[in-house]
């Protein structure tokens, strides 16, 4: 087993984009993870668990990896967790008809 922490670097915090990245990376572990954060735990990595975090830049979250080649997959958590994510601003579009 193996412990540790990260603290979210992402200046928008762990959102949704980022949250599925982690997600997807989780899917191929091979044993237990376990997240706390914010006073919540959670112990899987799927995208729901992740954002139930709410974790914002500067956030503190502790790791627990148990299983096969737990210290690789425990450090790629913490880089994941200290990415700075450059997902390009959604720009929102106006749907308004202007015609006249």
């Amino acid at each position: 087993m193996i412990q540790g922490s990260a603290v979210t670097a992402n200046r928008n915090g762990i959102h949704v984009r980022p949250s599925r990245v982690i997600a997807d990376e989780g899917a191929s572990m091979k044993g237990s993870v376990t997240l706390h954060a914010n006073g919540i735990s959670v112990t899987n990595l799927q995208m729901i668990s992740i954002l139930c975090l709410g974790l914002k830049q500067g956030d503190i979250v502790e790791i627990t990896v148990e299983g096969e080649d737990e210290q690789r997959f425990f450090h790629r958590l913490k880089q994941l967790f200290e990415t700075h994510f450059d997902f390009p601003a959604e720009q929102e579009e106006d749907n308004h008809d202007t015609q006249g």
